[in-house]
């Protein structure tokens, strides 16, 4: 995508939990919908939860502003330890 194209998303490409890319660069997961929130204006609204942040550490945005982040398949999905075990990841 060039960086003048916008895609014009709509509310209904997005889920609750999905991961998204904000405009600032860092990574959210949808929280809640907000379809014609305001009392002033009819735009549809999503409420992220930044992955790097605290419960509290959200973001209002409007759809066009996410960017949809894709999920690994379940075979690509990385296990979490199981507790008391030591994990190592190599980078080649």
């Amino acid at each position: 995508m060039k960086m003048w194209e916008v895609l014009m998303r709509e509310l209904e490409d997005f889920s609750v939990g999905q991961k998204v890319r904000t405009p600032s660069g860092r990574f959210a997961f949808v929280k809640k919908l907000l379809s014609g929130a305001s009392k002033r204006d009819a735009f549809d609204r999503i409420v992220c939860r930044y992955e790097d942040g605290g419960a509290k550490d959200l973001v209002t945005l409007q759809p066009y502003q996410l960017e949809p982040v894709p999920m690994p398949s379940p075979a690509q999905a990385v296990k979490p330890p199981i507790s008391g075990q030591l994990q190592f990841t190599l980078h080649f």
